[in-house]
């Protein structure tokens, strides 16, 4: 049993057992992620070999010194990131697995997010580096197709090496048959694959039109079909999230939607609430309750509720008893007179982030106001503070002094909903619905589940899908080229990697072509994955599928993939989504490959 020491990780080193084929990450003595990875490996690279048969080999010893010089300080980048790609090729796809992590802290962790995955490891190994850095990177801007990008970026590396080993192909010259496909794959393929076009742009009369809201919902389906967590469920949460984003106003600000997560029963018993915010029963500070149906004034205070002396814990050096009853007296005229003010606004409901004093809430409570003081780790973000505001439509403030008419917002209806949980008492939230007749919409999703760990995850997944629509959106003005929809289940890889060979067979003497067919078997890697985790014959299925797609069924793509759904609607990916993957995976593959060829020239 041979260990191979392929890279260092902070407080540990990486290694990949050979024998079991396993692979371990020491992040530290207490934090460690341990995964198998997939027995159907094998099958993946039998298919490649099945594609290399009858090609001439190239041993070592005809590469000249350089040369070799050159790929061994390469070789060592292969094997760091061909083990990371080992890691997250078990979780592409909507077959994909989870991963059990464990932090310094001891906390266990579930996911088959690539991007969350990559952030709990701490790597130190240059090009591992590198590209852990991409692919967050592309989660900050696009959201979606993380694990797709590491994939395919090692896959690139490790094709590229294969070719210079066995062919003497020089570095430089497959960085630019890289670049080559790239650009033909943008300029000729993407048009010409596209399958669902936006109602906006022009389209050609075999290509599907689709409105705003199909087209929202079609991104959404596209980002929740590879989560694994939602298999039963991606139907309930794909609807709510299309009429959460389909209700905000645009342009789209991620403080519009607002997610919050409660244990207990299932996805399925998830609830929308638009224009409505819900603040847990323990922000409330008075006691006083409104009727339900009225038209209420509200503001919103970023801060705390008290006198300025108090709030900087002002210390007061009192001799005598006078003195003391003064000072009290004092404080509490000042504290009716911050009441008084709020009351002259015609306001019934004051929120604050911080604290309010005691005799603030006094006064409230005599004139029949709702005190609420968001305490709470979950509602001390900024985006909360944003999403009160736009929903209720008041100004915030940093001191009640400063209140004025503009500041006040409205509240339609007020409520008390109860939530039941896995303990035996229920909880409930305050619900303050806004004015319907509002020019700035608003969504709010409360999502239930299980555990804990199943609710971290569907949050996570939720904050990928309206990131992935927001960037779509929110470009669009700044995009050059036309959006819509590609197939997928692999079909637009399979197609890509076709007319990639037979662009590179018809560049004989050419060199770049070796660039071209490393792009293509590279391209090849993501069905071939997806079909490992369907548990499908690799190599069977995707000759069936490239014969399919000579015959001119260029949509086909990986079969069974969704056979725990009733549904049986195609799986499409988003242009936008797969542009940015494929740009930001050629790049980084090209940067690594390129470095290797500048340390050595």
């Amino acid at each position: 049993m041979e260990e191979l020491n392929i890279g260092n990780v902070e407080g540990g080193d990486y290694y990949v057992n050979e024998t079991v084929c396993s692979t371990v990450f020491v992040l530290s003595s207490t934090c460690c992620l341990a995964t198998n990875a997939p027995p159907e490996s094998w099958h993946i690279e039998n298919f490649c070999r099945q594609r290399r048969r009858g090609q001439k080999q190239k041993t070592m010893s005809a590469i000249g010194t350089e040369q070799r010089s050159q790929l061994k300080t390469l070789q060592q980048n292969v094997l760091a990131i061909s083990s990371l790609s080992n890691i997250l090729s078990s979780s592409l796809g909507p077959n994909a697995h989870s991963k059990l992590i464990v932090d310094p802290n001891g906390k266990v962790i579930v996911s088959q997010d690539g991007a969350f995955i990559l952030r709990q490891l701490q790597v130190t190994q240059p090009a591992t580096r590198l590209l852990v850095d991409s692919v967050l990177t592309l989660d900050q801007l696009v959201g979606d197709g993380t694990t797709s990008t590491a994939i395919l970026t090692s896959a690139l590396i490790q094709k590229a090496y294969d070719c210079a080993c066995r062919d003497g192909v020089s570095i430089i010259h497959l960085i630019k048959g890289y670049r080559v496909a790239l650009k033909y794959i943008f300029d000729e393929l993407f048009d010409e694959l596209l399958v669902m076009q936006q109602s906006n742009d022009d389209t050609r009369e075999n290509r599907e039109v689709v409105d705003d809201r199909d087209h929202v919902q079609l991104i959404v389906r596209s980002c929740l079909s590879s989560k694994l967590t939602l298999h039963m469920d991606a139907d309930k949460l794909s609807s709510l999230l299309t009429e959460a984003l389909c209700h905000i106003t645009k342009p789209f600000v991620h403080y519009r939607l607002h997610f919050i997560s409660l244990l207990g029963q299932s996805v399925q018993e998830s609830m929308l609430f638009q224009n409505t915010i819900l603040l847990p029963s323990e922000s409330l500070t008075t006691t006083k309750e409104l009727k339900e149906d009225g038209r209420y004034g509200v503001v919103f205070i970023h801060g705390s509720i008290q006198r300025q002396r108090s709030r900087i814990k002002h210390t007061a050096l009192l001799s005598t008893v006078e003195e003391l009853e003064k000072f009290q007296i004092d404080e509490e005229l000042e504290f009716e007179k911050q009441a008084k003010h709020i009351l002259d606004l015609n306001v019934k409901v004051v929120i604050a982030t911080g604290q309010i004093h005691r005799l603030v809430v006094h006064h409230l409570q005599q004139h029949g106001v709702l005190a609420l003081a968001l305490n709470e780790s979950s509602t001390q973000s900024s985006s909360v503070h944003n999403f009160v505001c736009e929903t209720l439509g008041c100004k915030m403030v940093f001191d009640s002094a400063d209140l004025t008419v503009d500041h006040v917002g409205l509240v339609t209806n007020v409520k008390k909903i109860f939530f039941s949980t896995n303990s035996q008492s229920a909880s409930y939230f305050l619900c303050l619905k806004g004015s319907d007749s509002s020019k700035v919409k608003t969504s709010c999703i409360v999502l239930r589940s299980g555990t804990k760990i199943q609710c971290e995850e569907l949050l996570r997944h939720c904050h990928d899908v309206t990131h992935s629509v927001f960037s779509l959106h929110n470009r669009k003005k700044r995009r050059n080229f036309k959006e819509g929809f590609l197939p997928g289940g692999g079909a637009f890889e399979i197609q890509c990697a076709l007319k990639l060979r037979q662009r590179g067979d018809t560049m004989t003497g050419n060199i770049d072509s070796h660039g071209i067919k490393c792009f293509a078997d590279s391209l090849e890697v993501i069905p071939c994955i997806l079909c490992a985790n369907a548990a499908l014959d690799v190599a069977r299925t995707m000759n069936e599928l490239y014969a399919k797609h000579n015959s001119g069924s260029v949509t086909e793509g990986v079969p069974d993939l969704f056979a725990y759904r009733e549904s049986t609607k195609p799986v499409y990916d988003s242009s936008f989504t797969k542009r940015a993957v494929l740009q930001i995976a050629a790049d980084t593959a090209c940067s690594i490959l390129q470095i290797n060829a500048v340390m050595h020239s």
